[in-house]
């Protein structure tokens, strides 16, 4: 993708294939919309700095197990079941980001949110040990 995408739009990837996911060149990229990578074979992602949004279901349906968006220095929002439905076991944010959920708790995404705000949504290294969320300083 160029350098200067700022938006990446609903159902754009959608179903694709895709195994390693690299957008940290995309340095304008502000906000992934609904669905863009939905249904795809993601293992490996990395994000840009600058996203600031991530929008509903945006990497739902994929193989990611360790989530590190530790780099993302201005994220401030992910809408509802964004990376649901992914092995989750790590997740590496920054803190104080708003993560939107919904109540069901058999979902390992969900658990991660509940747990980061329970935790003050610290900074931290989350990892997911014995079916429960553990917070560890980066």
């Amino acid at each position: 993708l160029p350098k200067n995408i700022e938006i990446i739009d609903n159902f754009a990837f959608y179903k694709n294939q895709i195994q390693i996911l690299n957008l940290s060149n995309c340095i304008n990229l502000k906000i992934i919309n609904e669905d863009v990578f939905l249904k795809n074979q993601i293992k490996h992602l990395k994000l840009p700095k600058n996203i600031e949004i991530i929008e509903w279901c945006a990497f739902m349906n994929n193989q990611i197990q360790i989530l590190d968006l530790s780099n993302c220095i201005k994220l401030k929002y992910i809408e509802k079941h964004a990376f649901e439905e992914n092995p989750l076991n790590e997740i590496k944010i920054l803190g104080d980001i708003e993560l939107k959920y919904d109540l069901d708790d058999h979902n390992i995404w969900n658990r991660f949110i509940k747990y980061y705000n329970k935790n003050n949504k610290k900074t931290g290294d989350y990892k997911l040990e014995n079916n429960k969320w553990k917070w560890y300083p980066l």
